[in-house]
């Protein structure tokens, strides 16, 4: 059974640098862990912008795109949430 990875590259402010996240990690299939990500992508609340005043859910090929519109700006933020399959894990090594 293959194992999922569940990321999130959330909007970046004015002075923050590329992040990414691993939200969490699943056994199964495909399907279940993008079903799993669009349910985390819906709740999820991103640390900009700060007084969102419009959000938007996209489905992509390898997870979803959450746009969020500040309140006091006409800027958009985007979310990039993927599925990934992990293939190897240094971690896993003894």
């Amino acid at each position: 059974m293959a194992r999922w990875g569940l990321l999130v590259e959330p909007p970046m402010g004015q002075n923050d640098i590329d992040t990414l996240e691993v939200l969490t990690e699943i056994d199964g299939t495909r399907e279940d862990a993008l079903a799993l990500l669009g349910e985390q992508a819906r709740t999820y609340q991103p640390r900009h912008p700060m007084n969102p005043h419009r959000r938007r859910l996209y489905r992509t090929d390898d997870g979803w795109l959450l746009v969020t519109q500040s309140s006091w700006s006409s800027k958009l933020y985007p979310c990039r949430f993927r599925v990934c399959e992990l293939v190897w894990d240094s971690g896993d090594e003894s």
